[in-house]
C-alpha cells in the first residue's frame, strides 16, 4: 500500500492508515523532524527502513529473549517491544526526505511517500547561479533571455510531448493531442506535419534528423525534417513493448519502455538493433507511459532517469547500476549542454514545482540553481543545440536562450 500526503515542514503532521499485510508504517513531522513509524503484528524478523534513493538507512536485528522493552538500534532508531514499533527519526532541513520510504520485516514491506517543499529561495531571480567557470563547460560563460514563442496549431489545445532544435536552429515541438510536429523557424512559426500516430517522446539526432516514439504501433520513426516538409527515413519496430520517452546519443537511442512491472529502459542501435535492456530491479520509476524523462550519455554508458512519481532523479550504467540518485520535487525536462568543441557535457533538469532549472554534477548528481522563478513558471520539457536553449514554460508559452561566449 502506499499513501501520500503533502506536508510542511512547518506544520505537525500525523497520519493513520490501516495496517495492510501484518505491517503499518505512519509518518510525523514536528518542528522539522520527521518521525516514520513502522509497526508489525509479530516482530520476529529484521526491520529495515529505506529511503527514497533504496538505501537502508535504519536497522534493527529481530529480537531476542530477554530484550529490554525498548532498544537502540542506532543513532536515530527505536525500538519499542511493547508496541512491536521500529522509529526513525530524521532532521528535514538537513536531509531530504522526499520520495518512497519502506518498511520491510522477512517478506513484508509497507510503502509511503513524503513530500516536502523544499524549492529554492531565490524567488527574485530570473536568473540564479550561472555556470561560469563551470570545468566542464568552459565555453558557455552566461546565459540570457532572447524572446517567447507562443506555440499554434490551428488554435487547438496542445499538449507537447517533446523539443528538438536542430543545427539550423529551427524548433521542432512534438504535439501529442494533435498527433503532429509544429515546426518553427527564426522563432516563427513554419508549417504543421501530421504524423501517423500519437506521438510519445521525441529526441534529434544528427543534422535534421528526429527520431518520434508511437506507443500505438510500437514504433520509433525516423524523420528528416526539410524546408517546407517531412520526410520518413525509418521505422524501428519495438517488439520489447511500447515505446514512451526517448533520447539519442552516438547512433544509439535509450527508450523508456513497456509499463507497470513489465518496464524498462533498452539501449537501442539506431538501426534497430538491441544492445542493452535495463529492468527496474532498482525501483528507480513507476512505468505509466507519462512520468518518466530521459538523457542519455554513449560515452560514458550512462542512462539518466527523472521519475516524476518519485521524486527522485537517478543515474544508471548499461548493467542497472546505480550510479547515484537525488531526491528532486516534481522533475520533469532532462537535457544535455554539449559544448561543439570539447564535446563535453552539462546535464540541466527542469523542476515543474520549484520552477527552477537545475544544473546536476554528473559524477554525484548534486545540484545547484541555474535558473529560477520571475518568469520560469512550471517548467517541463527543454531542448539545446549549439548555445540556444528552450524551455516549455507552464502551458504552451516557450522561453528562449542563449549562452553567450
Amino acid at each position: 500500500m502506499l499513501q501520500t500526503v503533502i506536508i510542511s515542514i512547518a506544520l505537525i503532521v500525523t497520519e493513520r492508515v490501516f495496517c495492510q499485510h501484518h505491517i503499518c508504517l505512519t509518518k510525523q513531522i514536528v518542528d522539522g523532524t520527521l518521525t516514520l513509524n513502522c509497526s508489525v503484528d509479530k516482530l520476529q524478523f529484521p526491520i529495515y527502513l529505506y529511503t527514497p534513493t533504496n538505501t537502508a538507512i535504519g536497522k534493527c536485528a529481530a529480537p531476542q529473549v530477554n530484550t529490554l522493552k525498548i532498544n537502540r538500534c542506532g543513532e536515530n532508531v527505536m525500538q519499542y517491544l511493547d508496541t512491536n514499533t521500529t522509529s526513525l527519526t530524521i532532521n528535514v532541513s538537513s536531509y531530504n526526505v522526499s520520495g518512497i520510504w519502506t518498511c520491510a520485516h522477512g517478506l513484508f514491506k509497507e510503502n509511503i511517500n513524503i513530500e516536502v517543499l523544499q524549492c529554492p529561495q531565490n524567488k527574485d531571480n530570473h536568473i540564479g547561479e550561472s555556470i561560469i567557470g563551470n570545468e566542464n563547460m568552459p565555453n558557455l560563460l552566461s546565459i540570457r533571455y532572447h524572446q517567447n514563442i507562443e506555440i499554434k496549431n490551428d488554435n487547438k489545445p496542445i499538449r507537447l510531448c517533446g523539443i528538438v532544435i536542430l543545427p539550423d536552429s529551427r524548433i521542432i515541438f512534438g504535439d501529442y493531442f494533435n498527433q503532429s510536429l509544429i515546426i518553427y523557424k527564426y522563432f516563427k512559426f513554419q508549417f504543421i506535419f501530421s504524423l501517423e500516430n500519437e506521438p510519445r517522446g521525441m529526441t534529434g539526432m544528427t543534422e535534421n534528423k528526429i527520431a518520434v516514439t508511437y506507443a500505438f504501433s510500437r514504433e520509433i520513426v525516423i524523420l528528416a525534417i526539410h524546408d517546407n516538409h517531412v520526410t520518413v527515413i525509418n521505422k524501428l519496430n519495438m517488439h520489447l513493448g511500447k515505446p514512451f520517452s526517448i533520447a539519442y546519443d552516438e547512433h544509439q537511442f535509450a527508450v523508456e519502455v513497456g509499463e507497470g512491472d513489465d518496464g524498462l529502459i533498452a539501449i537501442i542501435h539506431s538501426d534497430g538493433r538491441i544492445n542493452r535492456t535495463i529492468s527496474n530491479v532498482t525501483n528507480f520509476a513507476y512505468f505509466t507511459g507519462n512520468t518518466i524523462r530521459l538523457a542519455f550519455d554513449a560515452k560514458r554508458e550512462n542512462v539518466i532517469i527523472a521519475a516524476m512519481s518519485k521524486n527522485l532523479v537517478t543515474c544508471l550504467d548499461f548493467d542497472g547500476k546505480v550510479i547515484w540518485s537525488t531526491v528532486i520535487q516534481s522533475p520533469r525536462g532532462l537535457v544535455f549542454l554539449t559544448d561543439l568543441t570539447s564535446r563535453k557535457k552539462t546535464l540541466l533538469l527542469a523542476s515543474k514545482r520549484c520552477s527552477t532549472i537545475y544544473e546536476l554534477n554528473l559524477d554525484n548528481g548534486k545540484d545547484k540553481v541555474l535558473l529560477a522563478a520571475g518568469q520560469i513558471k512550471g517548467p517541463r520539457y527543454m531542448a539545446y543545440h549549439n548555445k540556444l536553449f528552450c524551455i516549455q514554460n507552464d502551458g504552451d508559452a516557450i522561453l528562449t536562450y542563449y549562452f553567450n561566449d
